[in-house]
């Protein structure tokens, strides 16, 4: 029978690990003997799978394929590799299912500085699992995805009723909404300004953005519109720092009129 073997010389035979708390309690370094060959893996409140590991080990926690491991070394012990797994174990050149899972599995591993999790769907006992690596990192901190990387922390667009001018005369009546959305450091734009009374306004038209542009870039960020009643396309230029963008047709006239609605949408960099 297996025992835990203490280095004061205390050998604990396996009917108590499983002892309340206060009943087992110890501090200090053990180690598992009564073994004849090294232990490949070990099953806590479980059977274990079959794991083979190169020069490693899995630990299996309550139900099969549910482990802590470490591996892939040579020789023994000097362990280049450790992880977790979800309902799989590898077994020695792939990984293979633990259970009939209803649900997908996976697996995470560290190894040179990196991390990778790994996934595969739902599969049957003893089979193999076609793990597909869904993100990693390696040692500097570059990061690897796949498939669709959604912000969560985004949400959903917020509008504002913005600024609006004329860098020459004064526009009499003009009103607009601008939706905007940050993701990162930048700032996402879809505008609709509307020009009632132009009055003197001439030069470009001003509007106001949501947040002040970066000065890191050094260079201006030029979005894209459409003028609604003359059809013209627009230039929407985000100075460097700047708190408004300026609002100019393709061939660099004003482009604004009584009655008219200029487009536009994109995205500048934020601080």
């Amino acid at each position: 029978m297996a025992s835990l073997t203490f280095v004061d010389g205390v050998t604990v035979p396996t009917s108590t690990w499983f002892q309340p708390v206060n009943d087992f309690l110890y501090s200090g370094t053990f180690k598992v003997s009564n073994w004849t060959t090294p232990v490949q893996y070990v099953g806590i409140n479980c059977t274990a799978s079959a794991w083979n590991l190169s020069g490693g080990s899995a630990i299996e926690l309550g139900y099969p394929g549910q482990a802590l491991w470490a591996g892939t070394g040579s020789p023994p012990g000097n362990y280049t590799q450790i992880g977790l797994a979800q309902g799989v174990y590898y077994a020695g050149s792939n990984w293979k299912y633990s259970a009939t899972n209803a649900q997908p599995v996976s697996a995470l591993s560290m190894i040179s500085g990196g991390l990778a999790f790994s996934t595969a769907i739902a599969g049957t006992v003893g089979n193999t699992a076609t793990m597909t690596n869904v993100f990693s990192v390696d040692v500097n901190g570059n990061a690897t995805f796949s498939g669709k990387v959604t912000d969560s922390t985004s949400g959903a667009f917020s509008t504002y009723s913005p600024t609006i001018s004329s860098t020459s005369g004064t526009i009499s009546l003009a009103s607009g909404t601008v939706r905007y959305n940050q993701v990162g450091k930048k700032m996402f734009l879809q505008a609709t300004i509307n020009i009632t009374t132009n009055g003197t306004g001439a030069g470009a038209v001003q509007v106001s953005l949501p947040t002040a542009a970066s000065s890191a870039s050094g260079t201006a960020w030029v979005l894209a519109g459409r003028a609604g009643s003359a059809g013209n396309m627009l230039q929407v230029v985000v100075p460097v720092g700047g708190t408004v963008c300026s609002i100019i047709t393709y061939n660099n006239l004003y482009p604004g009129a009584n009655g008219e609605t200029l487009y536009f949408s994109g995205w500048y960099e934020v601080p």
